[in-house]
């Protein structure tokens, strides 16, 4: 999963290149920020869920996208009262463009890891299914 967050910065870096053309260098820093708003809340979910034990799995998954919504408010929260001046459009591409590539992520990912995310997602449903005692 670690890879895919190198991924998304490799992105947002492209974005913020596309931007830094068409709008200058305010543009690509607004469109970093942007895809900063996204890779930290990623990367720390990532973090999180690379260390969950099987049994927590699901918990540490829901909770951890709960997290990285959380974060994601905060950092544009954050950006628009230390930023008054912030070119929006950029910031949003930026953000647009590193969220959007959970879509290609697994046009990327190699066979055995794909197998290894659908076996983990198979133990997770076996476990919501099982009925409890």
């Amino acid at each position: 999963m670690g890879w895919f967050v190198g991924f998304q910065a490799i992105c947002g870096a492209v974005v913020a290149g596309v931007v830094w053309i068409i709008a200058g260098s305010p543009g690509a820093l607004a469109s970093l920020a942007g895809a900063l708003v996204v890779l930290l809340p990623n990367l720390v979910f990532a973090t999180r869920l690379s260390r969950a034990q099987t049994p927590s799995l699901a918990v540490v998954w829901l909770s951890g996208q709960l997290l990285k919504m959380g974060l994601s408010v905060a950092g544009l929260v954050l950006i628009a009262r230390l930023w008054p001046s912030v070119n929006w459009p950029s910031l949003l591409a930026g953000l647009a463009g590193t969220g959007l590539t959970i879509f290609l992520g697994p046009w990327f990912m190699a066979r055995q890891e794909q197998q290894q995310h659908q076996k983990r997602i198979e133990e997770l449903l076996d476990r919501v299914q099982q009925p409890k005692d």
